[in-house]
């Protein structure tokens, strides 16, 4: 059986037609060809039943960011800045193999200066794909992980990942928390669960501008009932 699973995966990492993993693009349901996507994040307010903007927020999970791809799809670079874009908070870039697999990462800091650089080396092991990482700055590392034949990662450190028919995320599980998926019809995610050991949080997501290629560009989110936040998207396209 594992001679035969061992096969399975060698022949799908041969003879696939184009990468091993989703595009970024594909991951993020980008419609179109994307150039880069800018996100900032404020608190909702409710000022008489009219939601309007109010405090931006900053921060490596909360917005003000801008990821840019490359013309096959791929993340090349993502940066978040600070409040007003007076500092760069979080700078990295990619570099990927013909798999579709990130070869080169590197970090930099705030002021330019590179930070650190990892490289990625991979092979087939069983079921799974291993992957060397090498650092300028830190530990090396050696892991694996696994992709089904639709080019879903379904393992990775301890976290095990469940997709629909459609390849949509649906559940990502590890020993101590689940996040479960939702989506409409057009592959917006329109509810996220978070259940943790002490805690969860409910979140209900809704959209209320596109732009003309079918991509959002306003999203509100809600969490208990009540709208938390407004994003706003700018996409550039090729």
């Amino acid at each position: 059986m594992k001679n035969t699973i061992t096969l399975l995966l060698l022949l799908f990492l041969m003879q696939s037609c184009s990468t091993i993993s989703k595009t970024t693009r594909e991951q993020n349901n980008l419609k179109g060809n994307v150039k880069s996507v800018t996100f900032k994040v404020f608190e909702a307010i409710d000022q008489d039943g009219v939601l309007v903007k109010g405090k931006e927020h900053a921060g490596l999970f909360m917005g003000n960011s801008v990821t840019t791809y490359n013309k096959k799809g791929f993340k090349s670079e993502y940066i978040v800045y600070s409040l007003n874009n007076e500092l760069v908070e979080y700078h990295k870039k990619y570099k990927y193999n013909w798999r579709g697999l990130v070869k080169e990462e590197e970090e930099f800091h705030s002021n330019g200066e590179l930070k650190n650089t990892r490289v990625f080396n991979y092979k087939v092991e069983k079921d799974s794909l291993r992957i060397i990482e090498k650092s300028t700055s830190e530990k090396d590392k050696n892991y694996a992980n696994k992709y089904d034949r639709n080019k879903n990662l379904v393992y990775y450190g301890g976290n095990t990942l469940m997709y629909d028919k459609d390849g949509r995320l649906l559940k990502e599980k590890d020993a101590y928390t689940t996040n479960s998926y939702e989506y409409d019809a057009n592959g917006n995610m329109t509810r996220r669960l978070y259940v943790g050991m002490y805690s969860s949080i409910d979140m209900i997501f809704k959209y209320t501008k596109l732009d003309d290629k079918g991509n959002w560009i306003e999203q509100i989110e809600s969490r208990d009932g009540k709208a938390k936040f407004i994003t706003e998207r700018k996409l550039e396209y090729y």
